[in-house]
């Protein structure tokens, strides 16, 4: 953490790992109950040759979404959602790295990412305050509730306006 001219609140510095000279590894996944996710991620680090150090690191998640959603596809004025539940996503990073010691003074260090991110259904809201009792206005789908209970009514985008090349 640091303090200066120009950080009033202070600077976080953030370091990513480097390839190290002995052979780690590391695995883990989780899962998430209420947005039904499931994680994993892993790396490999270690030497690869004399003066050569490598490592690769992995993370995988596919989350099904929070949220339920109510409108049923077919529902007349509104576009029915691609998925029941959102807001859902799938992504995938990676990332690399290569460390050549030369000589004693000169080491070239080599580093690449990559990252995927897919993402389904529009951002979903909870409608939670209905002063009539219902909710109102061009998206109220009739039956649905005005609690936070983790369900909402909300179409999709017109297929044309939801598809990005």
């Amino acid at each position: 953490l640091f303090f200066g001219k120009n950080s009033t609140g202070g600077i976080v510095s953030l370091k990513s790992a480097e390839p190290t000279d002995y052979l780690d590894v590391m695995l883990r996944g989780g899962y998430e109950l209420e947005a039904e996710e499931y994680m994993t991620e892993g790396y490999v680090s270690g030497p690869l040759a004399d003066n050569i150090q490598g490592r690769v690191a992995l993370r995988y998640s596919d989350m099904e979404g929070r949220i339920d959603n109510l409108v049923p596809p077919g529902t007349p004025g509104a576009f029915g959602p691609e998925n029941t539940k959102a807001p859902g996503s799938e992504e995938f990073m990676a990332k690399a790295g290569l460390n050549f010691q030369v000589s004693p003074d000169f080491e070239i260090k080599l580093n690449g990412a990559y990252s995927d991110l897919d993402t389904q259904g529009t951002s979903l809201a909870q409608r939670y305050f209905c002063p009539s009792g219902a909710p109102g206005g061009p998206f109220g789908v009739p039956g649905t509730e005005c609690e936070l209970d983790n369900e909402t009514a909300l179409g999709d985008l017109k297929p044309a306006l939801n598809h990005v090349d």
